[in-house]
């Protein structure tokens, strides 16, 4: 049986801060951590990806850009020098051999093009947390939808009636003068005509097919319940459901005739009697194609209901 050895190797700061610059997970293998180091070697390919949507659901773009610089500095970079803190000197038969390092920076650059060739795919879709109930009960407060993007500017703007559309509207904005994210349902496009009458939508003078779902328990903002007319609503080949609180009286119910222009899109929220949209033409108005950010797929959280996880949003 061989006798662990006494003989110590002294560590150095530098060194490991200068190892965790070139490489992450390296500063780990210096101070003799070597599995921790591949812990976060592998968390590091996550967190960038998962903090940039994640913080930025809640954090203005700068603020979720500074939040993540000082994760990752101080997890991945100040790691070692505090591992070293505590103990200056580790035992000999720790000490990472020269092809060991080799083998890191190899693996480490072959496994990063791979996951780089596996995030490339998903950095086209995004994340985007549902504040209010406009869109209920497609979508409730507290819900976090996947998103694909779609860059108007470049012209793949693909959008039919019945999608769930993230825009940016210009007409409401922060202190900076920022426009504000809404999530509507896209009704009908340039070119075309839209109406309310009593609640019923007509497109070009026909009306979208309504049929009763009954009375549903729905959350509001703020987590209050209240049971409310639910419909189902036919556009095309999309069919949604629809709240109606107040059945042909409320107050966007009956309407004059919109008139949509080229290059614009008229939104509605499914909560039809509680949502600002395309209706209210100082508030919303006509929107146009280049505000438009995404179109929302999928339920990916639901704070009020697990099972509802997963859910398409494009039926």
């Amino acid at each position: 049986m061989t006798e662990a050895s006494d003989e110590t190797v002294k560590r150095h700061y530098w060194v490991a801060a200068l190892l965790g610059l070139l490489g992450v997970g390296l500063g780990y293998f210096y101070v003799g951590r070597p599995r921790f180091g591949v812990a976060i070697w592998m968390l590091a390919l996550a967190l960038p990806f998962a903090a940039m949507h994640f913080l930025g659901l809640y954090l203005a773009g700068a603020y979720s850009a500074v939040a993540i610089v000082i994760i990752l500095m101080a997890v991945l970079y100040f790691g070692p020098i505090a591992v070293i803190a505590g103990n200056r000197t580790i035992p000999a038969e720790r000490q990472p051999k020269r092809w060991h390092y080799v083998i890191w920076v190899i693996a480490a650059v072959i496994l990063g093009y791979l996951w780089a060739l596996t995030m490339k795919p998903l950095a086209n879709y995004r994340f985007y947390h549902i504040p209010a109930g406009s869109m209920a009960p497609s979508l409730v407060p507290g819900d976090i939808v996947i998103a694909k993007r779609i860059n108007a500017k470049h012209h793949n703007v693909s959008l039919e009636p019945g999608a769930v559309v993230i825009f940016k509207n210009n007409k409401d904005t922060d202190e900076l003068g920022r426009p504000h994210e809404y999530v509507k349902r896209l009704v009908a496009v340039g070119g075309q005509s839209v109406r309310l009458t009593d609640g019923v939508v007509e497109i070009d003078g026909v009306s979208l097919p309504q049929t009763s779902e009954g009375l549903k328990e729905i959350i509001q903002y703020g987590g209050a319940k209240e049971k409310l007319l639910q419909l189902r609503e036919q556009i095309g080949e999309h069919s949604y459901s629809i709240l109606d609180a107040a059945p042909g009286n409320g107050p966007l119910d009956n309407t004059s005739v919109y008139e949509i222009p080229d290059g614009h899109y008229f939104m509605l929220g499914d909560n039809r009697d509680r949502s600002q949209d395309s209706r209210v033409i100082s508030m919303v108005g006509y929107v146009p194609e280049g505000n438009v950010i995404g179109e929302a797929l999928y339920i990916g959280f639901s704070l009020s209901d697990l099972s509802r996880i997963g859910n398409r949003l494009d039926d």
